[in-house]
């Protein structure tokens, strides 16, 4: 599969110019024009590296830096800062705030590709690294109601959890979730309190305070039978940073996804 770039800028003539050069050189283009939204979509698309702008009217770069590399989940991703301030003082907050590589605009099509593969050949020892700590994700699906769909998740967590693996459970259809309820648990909040937060928010800290520890060892991420969150299942891309931030935190992720094929279904299946 070709790398994914994040390229962030507020001018969209240079969004366009420069994803241009870089599709035509084989890379997945993400585009985002501002300091907010891309802290969301590196949070819902986990580049292999990001092309930041410093000046952009929301959050300047080196804030944007400055959250990546507070997130363990995004910490690792290669940035390079791609700006028209060419002073020194600029550059040397750059790589202070986090930042790997620093290029000046404008550049040469030839000296940004060069740029861009050395980030990324430097990076892959690394990303290996990351990816090798990842656990492995199980997902239980339904075609219909009615067939105990969540008994043989918590049955398959429980084994799994008194065989000695590192298991998180987590319950990802609000408005119907009853793991809870089967374990006892008193709080049935914890995907809902996840789901409204920004995508930027999402990362290991936020996660690991709604899990709640069973008795037997399991980890869960319950959810809410109130009718009323059943509207949550549409944030979908909140769910998504939610499921890859529990795979960086376990070597065993159950998922319990509930009856029938819903836009979040379709996103997390293909990840098991």
């Amino acid at each position: 599969m070709p790398e994914k770039i994040l390229i962030v800028d507020d001018d969209l003539d240079t969004l366009k110019l420069v994803g241009l050069i870089l599709q035509r050189h084989g890379y997945e283009i993400i585009a985002a024009n501002g300091g907010v939204p891309a802290l969301a979509k590196a949070s819902a698309e986990r580049p292999d590296i990001i092309l930041l702008d410093l000046m952009m009217p929301d959050v300047d770069g080196y804030e944007v830096t400055r959250r990546l590399r507070a997130d363990t989940s995004l910490a690792h991703i290669p940035i390079i800062m791609f700006t028209a301030k060419t002073m020194l003082d600029d550059k040397v907050a750059g790589f202070e705030a986090g930042a790997d590589d620093y290029l000046t605009k404008p550049t040469h099509p030839s000296e940004l590709i060069a740029h861009v593969k050395a980030l990324l050949a430097r990076s892959q020892g690394p990303r290996a690294a990351a990816a090798a700590d990842r656990g492995r994700m199980v997902a239980f699906l339904a075609a219909k109601g009615g067939l105990g769909l969540t008994s043989v998740a918590l049955n398959f967590a429980a084994v799994a959890t008194q065989s000695g693996h590192e298991t998180i459970l987590a319950d990802l259809h609000p408005g119907s979730g009853t793991l809870g309820l089967m374990l006892g648990l008193t709080q049935n909040q914890s995907l809902a309190a996840l789901v409204t937060k920004p995508v930027g928010d999402i990362n290991q800290r936020a996660v690991g305070a709604q899990l709640v520890s069973h008795a037997s060892g399991l980890r869960v991420l319950p959810c809410s039978v109130a009718p009323g969150e059943a509207g949550l299942l549409n944030n979908v891309t909140q769910i998504e940073a939610i499921v890859k931030t529990l795979n960086t935190m376990c070597k065993l992720l159950v998922m319990d996804l509930g009856t029938g094929i819903v836009e979040v279904t379709r996103r997390l299946v293909p990840m098991c």
